[in-house]
């Protein structure tokens, strides 16, 4: 299962496409500050949703820090907390996805967020 996601402007214009395996879901039902993880910001423009991602890089770079092991490479803790056993999804991919989502919706602020998961 994954979670596909669109950016709409007036008219059904779709500006924006994209999905990531659901498997990585943990993350964002734990660093979004919304009831229901990304289904949490769906409707919102993106000056409503600007805060949400503000806090959500705040959140995850608190974990990150709390998780870091000193002298390890390549945040070992941190990736393993989401990374996928069988390959299904990862930490970077998963906030790959969340930065480029943030992006094109920036690009957008009049497009509306649609979240099928």
């Amino acid at each position: 299962m994954s979670y596909d996601v669109w950016l709409r402007v007036k008219g059904g214009v779709q500006v924006y496409e994209s999905n990531m395996t659901s498997n990585v879901s943990d993350m964002w039902y734990e660093h979004f500050e919304v009831d229901g993880g990304l289904h949490g910001l769906q409707d919102l423009s993106w000056k409503e949703a600007k805060p949400h991602f503000a806090r959500f890089w705040e959140n995850l770079s608190n974990e990150r820090r709390r998780l870091y092991v000193e002298g390890a490479v390549g945040e070992p803790r941190f990736c393993a907390k989401y990374d996928i056993d069988n390959g299904w999804g990862s930490a970077v991919g998963a906030m790959m996805f969340i930065a480029e989502l943030q992006s094109a919706w920036a690009m957008n602020p009049k497009a509306k967020l649609l979240v099928c998961a």
